[in-house]
């Protein structure tokens, strides 16, 4: 069989249909691609560079984790983008004859295990995004390699965190749910605004905004980033991951970047290595037993000691403004975080009314969605 198209003709084998529209037809170029926002950390992974017929426009490739089953979940998402201005996001599926009809090494969800090394089998869908158009910036993990000390009282901190719970507010108004806390899957222009990459750690649910735990945290192959995720869940004491699990990690990682520890880092982890990436996986993998916070005034033992370092962000935290440790005491405490009481769990809105109380930020109506300014750097 042959498709024509403006006087061109295609042998059926070499065409890819969408899963979704009737009339987009794809065709690989010659070109393989990196994804466009890895850059050169993307470790050698390719994509062939696809060409729609109709239009001619460019596209990328990654391949889903996920089986048939679930098909209708992405198809809801690319139905229902979010605002693209804060995140990468499919545009098309394509449902593959066979896994290896075309060599694509790229994938939606991202190892965090210290092998980096993907044992699951992916079946035959793949998503679509479009190729070129990117702005120029640069992954979390970098961007905090020189934007100076992890700090509240440091202004390119304040904004990352500002940038990030409004980025989370934005997508929960679509209805969206995520969870992947992890800075190679946050992306920051030069002025610190962000944009995210898509993930297999988003959900879409109407109806009940809860997603089930289906094993993303294994060792051998963890597509779940372990340093911030919630205790209840690491412990198995949580079922469903929902709105309280998305607000957990994204605490977790604030109180990183005001402070430059992690919450439960104290004395109970004395002795533990982290200087490979084994170590600190291993590390993690207990951290979340025993999630007593640091500066739990009820309970002293994860304090922290007396050596410089340490003495430093205790300085610092006297410093803080008591609003702000209100908000890390009430979701950062061990009743809070294995989910035994009340949820106290800080929401995106709850931070920006916070940093808007402190001078940090201001908001203003746009349009029927809010948008945020940072405020002066010197406040």
């Amino acid at each position: 069989m042959l498709l024509a198209n403006k006087g061109k003709y295609y042998e059926d084998s070499d065409i890819l249909y969408s899963a979704i529209y009737g009339r987009n037809f794809y065709k690989c170029t010659d070109r393989m691609v990196q994804d466009p926002l890895a850059g050169d950390e993307g470790r050698g992974n390719v994509s062939p560079l696809l060409v729609n017929i109709e239009t001619n426009e460019m596209f990328f490739m990654k391949r889903v984790n996920e089986s048939f089953e679930v098909m209708e979940k992405y198809i809801q998402k690319i139905k229902n983008p979010p605002n693209r201005e804060d995140i990468l996001w499919p545009c098309d599926l394509i449902k593959l004859e066979t896994a290896d009809q075309v060599q694509c090494e790229l994938a939606v969800d991202q190892v965090y295990s210290y092998s980096h090394e993907r044992t699951a089998k992916y079946d035959n869908l793949v998503a679509l995004f479009p190729y070129g158009g990117y702005p120029v910036c640069e992954n979390g993990s970098r961007y905090l390699s020189h934007i100076g000390e992890l700090s509240w009282k440091n202004p390119k901190i304040r904004n990352m965190v500002m940038q990030i719970a409004t980025c989370v507010k934005n997508l929960n108004q679509y209805g969206y749910l995520y969870l992947d806390f992890h800075f190679s899957r946050m992306f920051f222009y030069e002025n610190g605004k962000i944009y995210l990459n898509f993930t297999n750690l988003l959900f879409f649910d109407s109806a009940y905004k809860t997603v089930e735990n289906v094993g993303y945290f294994n060792e051998e192959n963890c597509t779940y980033p372990i340093e911030f995720a919630e205790p209840a869940f690491v412990q198995g004491k949580q079922e469903l991951f929902d709105y309280r699990s998305q607000n957990y990690s994204m605490t977790a990682m604030f109180f990183y970047l005001m402070f430059g520890r992690y919450a439960y880092d104290g004395k109970l982890m004395d002795g533990y290595m982290d200087d490979t990436e084994r170590e600190h996986y291993e590390k993690f993998r207990d951290y979340h037993k025993m999630p007593v916070f640091i500066f739990d005034p009820k309970d002293d033992s994860n304090a922290l000691g007396t050596f410089a370092d340490e003495q430093q962000i205790l300085d610092l935290w006297e410093e803080t403004p008591g609003e702000i440790k209100t908000l890390f005491l009430h979701t950062l405490c061990q009743e809070n975080a294995e989910r035994t009481g009340k949820d106290r769990t800080a929401s995106p809105e709850d931070w920006l009314k916070c940093f808007e109380k402190l001078g940090w930020y201001a908001a203003k109506k746009k349009n029927s969605v809010t948008e945020e300014e940072t405020a002066d750097e010197g406040q």
